[in-house]
């Protein structure tokens, strides 16, 4: 009885254990995107911002998510996600999750 309580931890922790190694963020280095523009849109309340794209086409738009853990600057000083504007002139690194959408890693205010 002792064996099979034993067996039945050690494949409940395996179970328990298993899925947490999907839930790890992959590192998403080699899929960064950089792009320059215009601010204009923000939704402050789903995090969201449409940035018209400078080089291309006067359509061309992104709309990226501003996650917690965006590195937002302007110039050299840290300014948080309410600090930008409409119109404002920007520079995004972001990458493509599968499951969220385009997620900004760093947002540089010019």
């Amino acid at each position: 009885m002792i064996k099979i309580t034993i067996i039945f931890v050690v494949l409940l922790c395996g179970i328990i254990v298993n899925p947490i190694g999907y839930c790890q963020d992959v590192s998403q280095e080699e899929n960064i995107t950089t792009v320059s523009g215009e601010v204009v849109n923000i939704d402050w309340v789903s995090r969201k911002m449409v940035i018209a794209l400078y080089k291309s086409g006067p359509s061309d738009e992104v709309t990226v998510i501003v996650s917690r853990d965006t590195k937002i600057t302007k110039g050299t000083a840290p300014i948080t996600f309410a600090d930008i504007h409409i119109t404002d002139s920007v520079t995004i690194q972001y990458y493509s999750n599968s499951f969220a959408g385009l997620q900004a890693t760093q947002i540089i205010v010019q």
